[in-house]
């Protein structure tokens, strides 16, 4: 498979979820790759996302999602289990050309493309 995409190996890897829970999964993702930069969106303002709608967590994970592409992410984590769940098919058919993982016991790719 080849990738057209051109990917910074400097870029940093984004990380949000809808509070501080992901930092878990950074510190998880920071000491199996030492070497990589993080960035992380804790979006505690706008969360918990619990007992919000699909619809909402679809927008603000995209929000999410496009300001770390805008900041220049090579890939997108989404530490959020609530978000993770409600967003996985629409970022697989966003225009999102970075890599994108969903977060559960064991790292799971969120698309293949």
């Amino acid at each position: 498979m080849t990738n057209d995409m051109a990917v910074d190996l400097g870029a940093p890897i984004g990380v949000f979820d809808s509070g501080v829970c992901g930092l878990s999964v950074m510190l998880t993702i920071r000491r199996h790759l030492p070497g990589e930069v993080l960035l992380y969106v804790a979006d505690s303002g706008f969360g918990p996302y619990g007992e919000r709608s699909a619809g909402y967590i679809v927008a603000r994970s995209g929000a999410i999602a496009d300001f770390l592409v805008n900041e220049g992410a090579k890939a997108i984590v989404v530490a959020c289990n609530t978000a993770s769940a409600a967003v996985a098919s629409a970022l697989r058919r966003s225009n999102c050309q970075c890599p994108r993982w969903r977060s559960r016991r064991r790292a799971e790719p969120a698309s293949t493309s």
